[in-house]
């Protein structure tokens, strides 16, 4: 069975055009050739939203969706769109939703649809690096977004939650998108939404509020929003601040809440969600990494990083937990705005978890830090990935680290 987005109001379907044939960049780094995908440095034509963790509901798929935006005056046709997962198998974007989306007329957005594969218990999580290939006045461009999922086991009604926040970051652009979700928990549950609202004015709920509607347990819904990236002249974003504090800060966060009732019952959850100056430089985001069973003849695993930022980044070291070796993956010494790559390792036969540590240049932060975890299924089973509280949401924030412990 798959859990499909629901109570949505999508926007009418764009004429599906043919899609023509781009080719692919053989590295992190483009040619400028004028045939390889460029990065698109500032005000960048095309976007994938931002996006936050995608929930997937015990041995179940989710089907939603993540918002790709035309930020020109101009239609932008036959955009190709491809993608990589670490885990799992299947296509990830749905084939009618890539056909549909080829074509985005200008100042418009698109819902394009994505299945993620089935997660189990141990795998606990995983993510998919996005790429959009297209053309722009005759040049050939390119934009890469992760889009992490992970396993809920959540049987106990609690109403409609968010799975996690998120950070927005407009790549360049003066205004940012992102997609976070909001799913119904529990089992054979029927909520009413009433509210789902935003506390401050600068960040703006856009697409896919779904108050005064219901929302059924483990249906997934996706929930739009945007906001100004140039936060020190934006007034509507600053009330109350001032520009020495958001420089402090690092951005502007915002909480959304959603309130729903159920039997008599009333539930609120929260998602917080930060936004990332413009002036900001280089970001590098990564997507979440499954855990690794090495029970098999060379384990591996695969780390997805993208620049979210305006300035191309300087790699420098890339450390690894004692016992993991870098195997692969086409991440170099330099990432451009908007591009993507990847980091491909090799675990021990021995159970154990540490971080990648990914150092860097050309940004507010100095480096990208990514948790792995990888035991022995023969030998000394993971039990189970559990987190208290079930589940575990993720506060939007620039530069900060969480930790999961892990039961075995």
């Amino acid at each position: 069975m798959k859990f499909k987005f629901t109570l949505i109001n999508l926007k009418k379907s764009f004429i599906i055009m043919a899609i023509s044939g781009l080719l692919a960049c053989s590295s992190s780094t483009c040619s400028s050739d004028g045939n390889s995908p460029q990065p698109f440095a500032v005000n960048n034509p095309l976007t994938i939203d931002s996006a936050g963790v995608v929930p997937v509901i015990g041995d179940n798929t989710t089907t939603s969706i993540i918002y790709v935006h035309n930020n020109t005056q101009q239609t932008i046709k036959e955009i190709k769109y491809s993608a990589k997962l670490n885990t799992g198998e299947g296509n990830f974007l749905d084939n009618n939703s890539t056909g549909t989306c080829a074509t985005i007329p200008a100042g418009q957005s698109c819902p394009l649809t994505f299945t993620t594969p089935t997660i189990s218990k141990t795998t606990a999580q995983g993510s998919a690096l996005i790429t959009a290939n297209y053309s722009y006045n005759n040049q050939a461009l390119q934009f890469n977004q992760t889009l992490s999922f992970s396993r809920i086991d959540d049987n106990i009604a609690k109403g409609a939650l968010f799975s996690s926040g998120v950070s927005l970051s407009g790549s360049g652009n003066d205004m940012a998108y992102g997609t976070v979700y909001i799913y119904g928990s529990g089992l054979n549950k029927v909520y009413t939404v009433n509210s789902i609202t935003s506390n401050k004015s600068g960040v703006q709920i856009i697409q896919g509020n779904i108050s005064g509607k219901q929302l059924q347990s483990n249906y997934v819904s996706a929930l739009e929003v945007s906001a100004p990236t140039n936060l020190l002249n934006n007034a509507a974003s600053t009330t109350a601040k001032t520009n020495l504090a958001i420089n402090n800060d690092g951005g502007y966060n915002a909480t959304l809440t959603a309130i729903s009732s159920s039997d008599g019952n009333n539930y609120t959850s929260t998602s917080n969600v930060g936004v990332t100056p413009s002036t900001s430089g280089a970001i590098l985001t990564s997507g979440n990494v499954p855990i690794i069973d090495t029970n098999i003849a060379n384990p591996t695993g695969t780390l997805y990083i993208t620049n979210a930022g305006n300035q191309a980044a300087n790699i420098g070291v890339i450390s690894f937990p004692a016992g993991v070796t870098r195997t692969g993956g086409d991440c170099s010494s330099n990432l451009e705005s908007t591009a993507g790559c990847s980091i491909v390792f090799s675990v021990p036969q021995s159970s154990g978890n540490g971080n990648i540590t990914v150092n860097y240049t050309g940004g507010s932060a100095s480096s990208l830090v990514s948790t792995i975890v990888w035991y022995n299924g023969k030998n000394e089973a993971l039990l189970q990935m559990t987190a208290n509280p079930n589940p575990l949401t993720f506060n939007a924030s620039v530069g900060a680290n969480t930790t999961v412990i892990l039961n075995s």
